[in-house]
């Protein structure tokens, strides 16, 4: 398993903790020293729970993400809007800046 970690220098020690889990963060006198206590951090943070992955169902617009994608009466409609919104865009600059 590849985990990403953040090692940075603060007040003469190096910090290194798990991108995403700031509670798992090692500090020591040097780098490789600072990497290996994570390590080891990571590995008994692991040891005592279960990795799993949820599917969770989109909400709100998200949801709507792709729905109409092959709606080809949705798409119809959706691109007479926009073809009249840049209609009236165009009409609001020519009265705004006539040419």
């Amino acid at each position: 398993m590849n985990v990403a970690v953040w090692v940075e220098q603060q007040n003469g020690k190096c910090v290194a903790s798990v991108l995403g889990a700031p509670q798992l963060r090692a500090v020591a006198d040097t780098r490789e020293r600072a990497v290996a206590a994570l390590r080891s951090e990571v590995e008994t943070h692991l040891s005592a729970g279960e990795l799993l992955f949820l599917d969770v169902e989109p909400q709100g617009l998200l949801a709507l993400a792709g729905r109409y994608e092959q709606d080809d009466a949705a798409r119809e409609q959706w691109d007479e809007i926009i073809t009249e919104i840049y209609r009236q865009r165009d009409e609001e600059k020519l009265r705004e800046f006539p040419e």
